[in-house]
């Protein structure tokens, strides 16, 4: 959204040039940082140190996945059907290896089939 924003008031002042440098101007600082980060990286990856660090930084950020997911799961699920195809998705992504642009297909396809003659909701 900030991005469209950025993009938008630059052609807004100056059309296509504008929305242009102000869109490189936005991801430029971003771009930079990464860059650095990642000559960081390569160089540094291999120390003991940094690669504990590391490694425990990968475990907090799965610990922090599950944590927001866990929560969208109380939000979201409504009845026992969206349970079914969670687990269902989980499955096919963890056990049987499944793309995940299959896997949203399937819950989608799914979707239709399970969800056709209800009302929709507001």
């Amino acid at each position: 959204v900030t991005m469209d924003i950025v993009t938008y008031t630059g052609y807004k002042l100056k059309k296509w040039r504008g929305a242009l440098i102000s869109t490189v101007v936005f991801i430029l600082p971003s771009f930079i940082l990464m860059v650095i980060l990642a000559m960081l990286y390569d160089k540094y990856s291999l120390t003991p140190k940094i690669a504990g660090i590391l490694q425990c930084l990968g475990a907090a950020v799965t610990g922090l996945i599950l944590s927001v997911a866990l929560k969208l799961t109380k939000v979201e699920m409504k009845d026992y059907r969206e349970l079914c195809v969670l687990i269902w998705a989980f499955a096919s992504a963890l056990i049987f290896k499944l793309d995940i642009v299959v896997i949203v297909g399937l819950c989608g396809l799914v979707g239709i089939v399970i969800y056709h003659d209800e009302p929709k909701k507001p």
